[in-house]
């Protein structure tokens, strides 16, 4: 058996190889004391360094809080007039005609005075409800609408453009059959005598003829007609 002196020998090289908590806590009346011995999680130093890490995380996200909300709180409180001239230049910017007629229809529809963080709507369309009136024979007007006028007086012109040899047959039938609905005199001189040809050759209609009697054709005949 080992004595007393080679047990706290022993004992001393333990704690010295393995850094450990020693705890020394009354067992017996006696006074006699155990030693109860817990290996050490961390150490004092780590916990201080992990708490100030933590406290600097999160001084670090309040600070982009309080910067975010102060800018968003300033931008309503500046003027967003859509006519100031930025000093700083910007080399993305698009100055083609198609960009900046773009750019001149929108600011065109704005109204500047207008505060957009009261009331956007008036902010962005503003103009564009005092300048586009709604007709009498409509219920409402929107944007839409006006491109949709405005691609009809595109095709109306392109239309009434000379028939030209370069052209492909589709287009050159297509100004042919507008010219053709927009000569009113001779639509009024020829009347619906076209028409009538027309019909006689898919077998008349009763309503232009009194004495009509059904076509000695099948149906199938009939529709080979219509489409040829």
């Amino acid at each position: 058996m080992q004595s007393p002196d080679d047990r706290m020998e022993n004992l001393k090289m333990t704690i010295h190889e393995n850094p450990i908590q020693v705890a020394i806590v009354p067992t017996r009346p006696s006074g006699a004391r155990s030693i109860i011995l817990t290996r050490q999680n961390s150490t004092v130093r780590e916990r201080y360094l992990f708490l100030a890490v933590a406290t600097l995380l999160v001084s670090f996200v309040g600070l982009l809080l309080i910067v975010a909300f102060s800018k968003s709180n300033a931008s309503c409180g500046l003027s967003l007039s859509p006519y100031d001239v930025s000093k700083q230049t910007n080399e993305h910017v698009c100055l083609t005609a198609a960009c900046v007629k773009t750019a001149h229809s929108l600011l065109s529809g704005m109204d500047a005075t207008a505060d957009p963080c009261n009331d956007f709507f008036q902010y962005a369309c503003g103009t564009w409800n005092r300048v586009h009136q709604i007709p009498e024979d409509k219920s409402s007007i929107n944007t839409f609408e006006v491109l949709a006028d405005q691609v009809q007086s595109i095709l109306r012109n392109l239309l009434e453009e000379p028939i030209t040899k370069k052209e492909i047959p589709p287009i050159r039938k297509a100004k042919l059959f507008y010219k053709s609905c927009m000569d009113t005199d001779q639509i009024k001189r020829i009347g619906d005598f076209p028409v009538r040809i027309l019909l006689d050759q898919f077998g008349g209609w009763p309503v232009t003829k009194k004495n009509w009697e059904p076509p000695n054709m099948s149906i199938e005949v009939l529709l080979g007609k219509i489409k040829d």
